[in-house]
């Protein structure tokens, strides 16, 4: 009876983690049928970008450093590339 107990949970817990991962080209679907689009601004390096709170840093290379500094008084966020490449997706 464990044993039996043991290997369902198995199962439903491998089947539950397969199926946790869906594919972004669902979600750009799901946003089109919304009428959500997006733009994407290819970050350069060095540079100050004003971020925000809808707007977030995807990475093109494997690894990419980036520093994200929010003005406390203000509220302001801005980012800045350090190494690798990353662009900048806002949700219009």
């Amino acid at each position: 009876m464990k044993k039996n107990l043991l290997y369902l949970s198995i199962l439903s817990s491998t089947l539950f983690f397969t199926a946790c991962g869906g594919s972004d080209d669902q979600t750009k679907e799901n946003k089109a049928v919304l009428g959500i689009s997006q733009t994407s601004t290819l970050m350069q390096k060095n540079l100050l970008y004003s971020m925000n709170k809808d707007e977030t840093i995807v990475p093109i290379s494997q690894e990419p450093r980036v520093t994200i500094e929010t003005n406390i008084q203000t509220g302001q966020t801005t980012a800045k590339l350090l190494s690798g490449q990353a662009k900048i997706l806002a949700l219009n």
